[in-house]
């Protein structure tokens, strides 16, 4: 089990979050999605930096 927690943990650690026009169409909620489109051609390496993005662009009640 851990060496399958570590290769999780690894695999989180080298995502990439980008903001495509492909990955917006999938957002079910149309006013997150139109939210959303504010940061559409832009790209994040990591989590923090993606949940900072997000908090910029959606009301409270959407992020949460």
């Amino acid at each position: 089990m851990p060496i399958a927690l570590s290769l999780a943990a690894l695999a989180f650690n080298k995502a990439t979050y980008d903001f495509t026009d492909a990955n917006l169409s999938k957002v079910g909620n149309q006013k997150v999605a139109h939210s959303l489109r504010e940061l559409k051609g832009r790209s994040f390496d990591t989590q923090a930096d993606v949940f900072t993005a997000l908090e910029g662009v959606l009301a409270p009640e959407e992020f949460n």
